[in-house]
Order: C-alpha cells, then sequence, then structure tokens
C-alpha cells in the first residue's frame, strides 16, 4: 500500500463515506468567492446533439467570456 507501488489512497477511500477512515487534520488551500457566477442551460433534442456540442462548451468556459 505505497505509493510508489503504484497504490492510491485517495482512490481507496473515495465512497467509503468515513468507514475506512477519519480524517483529524487537514490543509486546505482556499481562494475567494468569485465577484459572479453564471448558470447556463441548454437544451438538445437528443444526447447525440448535446455531445456534438461538448467541445464548444468546454472551450469556453476554459477561454474565459468572450464578447
Amino acid at each position: 500500500m505505497l505509493d510508489e507501488n503504484g497504490f492510491n489512497v485517495a482512490r481507496a477511500l473515495v465512497g467509503s463515506e468515513g468507514t475506512c477512515a477519519t480524517v483529524v487534520a487537514a490543509t486546505l488551500n482556499l481562494t475567494n468567492s468569485p465577484p459572479f457566477r453564471v448558470l447556463t442551460v441548454l437544451s438538445f433534442a437528443d444526447v447525440f446533439l448535446a455531445a456534438d456540442v461538448v467541445p464548444r462548451v468546454l472551450d469556453s468556459a476554459l477561454s474565459g467570456w468572450k464578447d
């Protein structure tokens, strides 16, 4: 169960809901809340059309707002 053997503790504990381990201390890297939030709702006739748009949505989200 060592990192150098490819064992990932986080993956082993995800979903265990505290039954396998208890966190007694943690270091967090907190950031400020963004000054605004945006919710976009998209509707498609079928899942295939929605899947076709995913790359454009991700590109837009990663590159920031474009006017």
